[in-house]
C-alpha cells in the first residue's frame, strides 16, 4: 500500500481557439476525472480534491464535453515537486551550481518528496457542424 501524503486540490479547466486566434477559456463543460481508486464529476472550471502517495500517485484521466464541441480526454501524470524546486535553484548558479545541485539531487532520498498535480487543461475542438 504507497505511503498517503495528503491531498492537493487540482484544477480542472477548458479552453477553446475560436479562429484560431489563441486559446480562450470556457466555462461550463461537463467533466469526469478517474484515477485509480476514485473518480469525480464536475462543470469546469473547477478545483477537485484529490489523495496524493509518495512516488505512487496515479496518472489522472480527465474528460470533458460541452454542446458544440467533440468529447475531449486527457491524462495529468503528477510531478515530483521537491526534486523540481531542487534543480530549478541550481539554474541560478550557471553550469557550476547545476552540476553541485545535480550531484546533491543523485545523492539524494527523493522517498519522501513531495508530488503535486499540475493544472488539467483541456482544450476542445468545435463540432465539423458548429465550424
Amino acid at each position: 500500500m504507497p505511503e498517503f501524503a495528503g491531498d492537493q486540490l487540482v484544477e480542472v479547466r477548458t479552453f477553446h481557439n475560436p479562429g484560431g486566434g489563441g486559446e480562450v477559456e470556457m466555462a461550463g463543460a461537463s467533466c469526469s476525472l478517474e484515477a485509480s481508486g476514485f473518480t469525480a464529476t464536475m462543470t469546469s472550471p473547477a478545483k477537485v480534491r484529490v489523495p496524493l502517495y509518495r512516488g505512487q500517485s496515479s496518472t489522472l484521466a480527465v474528460s470533458c464535453q460541452k454542446p458544440g464541441y467533440q468529447k475531449r480526454m486527457i491524462t495529468v501524470a503528477p510531478i515530483d515537486a521537491t526534486r523540481q524546486a531542487r534543480l530549478a535553484s541550481g539554474i541560478n548558479g550557471g553550469i557550476l551550481g547545476a552540476v553541485i545541485v545535480a550531484g546533491i539531487d543523485a545523492a539524494a532520498d527523493n522517498t519522501k518528496n513531495d508530488w503535486r498535480y499540475p493544472v488539467a487543461k483541456v482544450v476542445l475542438e468545435a463540432d465539423a457542424a458548429g465550424r
